[in-house]
């Protein structure tokens, strides 16, 4: 363990997403609790969708912004936590790694998987206003995070600490359940009322008046020809983003229209699913689940719908928590990272 004051220690937790980049910095006080003391906001930290050169620039405004609201200098930092969507394979870390050093950001780095770090906020208070045990998760037990934003993957780790996954595929092979795929599905239901195949009037006049479409040939261009975000902006999101941004207006019209309401119901099945088929290998009915991404948090209906599923399953969690500040884990991780080191 570092034998350092706990209380001058400087932590950073980032997680980088694909329409915004957090940043917080923190410190323990003399009983150890954790206490954020500044947050920033960025565009895309996303590397895949942005490019590394646009998503690292995010990563540093955001970072800068928390210095700036904290009023310290900025400084290198004495562990640091980054969680980046789109960088979950070796070469892409290695590249934000090389970055982060060449930056000094920061004395001990981790770069994780965005997973992991929503298990370490189910389980951590940090940046609450007030500590609430009770609400937490417990770490130690075994736990699935599920995470249905833009795309879906489902990730667990069992109590003895090895680490499983479902899902994670991206929107060409996977990303079932997410935003992505139900915007996706909204859309060729309106095509397929245009071609005449279907017969849902009201989606196809839905669908053109949310994207300012003036005739359904105007969604191939709305589609395909949307504009790519510039470094520090988060206003021109890339065509998945936009098609994703479509899925608040699946919830809207499931109310009334029962073929969305079962693409949505679809959806919550193939969550559901995913964490299934983590739950079977990790041997175990009993654990934990923790729920977040913007479906997840800002459609209480949807995230109901998965739980209910996941009962009919008969492997509903023993506790579950919704994980509305991932970035929270991210800072825990660095302090755990930080008390293990020698």
């Amino acid at each position: 363990m570092q034998s350092s004051d706990s209380s001058s220690t400087l932590l950073l937790g980032v997680d980088g997403g694909g329409t915004k980049t957090s940043a917080w910095l923190a410190t323990a006080d003399s009983n150890g609790e954790l206490v954020v003391l500044g947050r920033g906001l960025a565009g895309p930290g996303n590397p895949g969708a942005m490019g590394f050169p646009a998503a690292l620039r995010n990563i540093e405004l955001a970072i800068a912004s928390a210095f700036e609201q904290t009023q310290l200098p900025q400084q290198t930092i004495d562990s640091a936590c980054l969680c980046i969507a789109g960088a979950g394979r070796e070469s892409e870390q290695a590249q934000i790694i090389h970055w982060a050093k060449s930056n000094a950001l920061s004395r001990t780095l981790h770069v994780v998987g965005d997973a992991e770090v929503v298990l370490a906020a189910a389980g951590s208070s940090v940046g609450t206003e007030t500590n609430a045990p009770s609400k937490l998760l417990p770490r130690s037990s075994s736990a699935v995070a599920l995470v249905a934003g833009t795309g879906s993957i489902a990730w667990g780790k069992s109590s003895e600490g090895r680490s499983l996954r479902s899902g994670g595929w991206g929107y060409l092979l996977g990303d079932e359940g997410s935003g992505y795929a139900l915007g996706r599905g909204l859309l060729q239901l309106a095509c397929q009322t245009a071609d005449g195949r279907l017969n849902e009037p009201a989606v196809l006049n839905a669908v053109l008046e949310r994207t300012e479409c003036n005739q359904p040939s105007d969604l191939i261009p709305w589609t395909y020809n949307a504009p790519h975000a510039t470094p520090g902006q988060s206003l021109s999101p890339s065509p998945k983003e936009r098609i994703a941004e479509l899925s608040v207006l699946c919830f809207e019209l499931a109310l009334t229209q029962q073929c969305v309401h079962d693409l949505v119901t679809e959806g919550a099945t193939h969550l559901a699913n995913m964490v299934h088929s983590v739950v079977q290998q990790l041997d175990s009915t009993r654990y934990s689940l923790a729920l977040t991404g913007s479906l997840l948090c800002k459609q209480p209906s949807y995230c109901e719908l998965v739980q209910n599923q996941l009962r009919l399953l008969n492997i509903a969690p023993t506790q579950s928590k919704l994980v509305e500040e991932p970035v929270q884990g991210a800072v825990q991780l660095a302090w755990d990272y930080w008390s293990q080191s020698p």
